[in-house]
């Protein structure tokens, strides 16, 4: 049920407008590989380090919030700046130039990360 539910969540972010924001598409792909490749040893019952799934679902999880933050701010451009695509485009370019690269794992030290 779990991989199920990672997987129905994620079609539903992805069935969200919001524009033609590459890095959108890009975010989504990497989500739909990350879901399969934590999912995975859930799907062949191969549990040896139920430690290290649990971690690896932390993780996925982060990833997910992340991904909806991005994916609420370009929607939210995408339906409000239509017409003006060049400044949403911008917009959304300056947010995600600023908010990736203080995304982190989020796992070190204890789920610390900036939100």
């Amino acid at each position: 049920m779990l991989c199920t539910a990672f997987r129905a969540s994620a079609d539903t972010l992805n069935q969200t407008s919001f524009g033609d924001f590459k890095q959108m598409k890009t975010k989504l792909g990497q989500l739909y590989l990350t879901i399969a490749s934590t999912v995975k040893p859930l799907q062949a019952n191969d549990l040896l380090d139920k430690g290290e799934i649990i971690d690896d679902l932390r993780r996925l999880s982060i990833v997910f919030e992340h991904v909806e933050k991005l994916l609420i701010l370009a929607a939210s451009l995408h339906r409000k700046l239509s017409l003006a695509k060049r400044l949403s485009r911008a917009i959304f370019d300056d947010y995600f130039n600023f908010y990736v690269p203080r995304m982190g794992t989020g796992l070190l030290a204890g789920h610390k990360e900036t939100k």
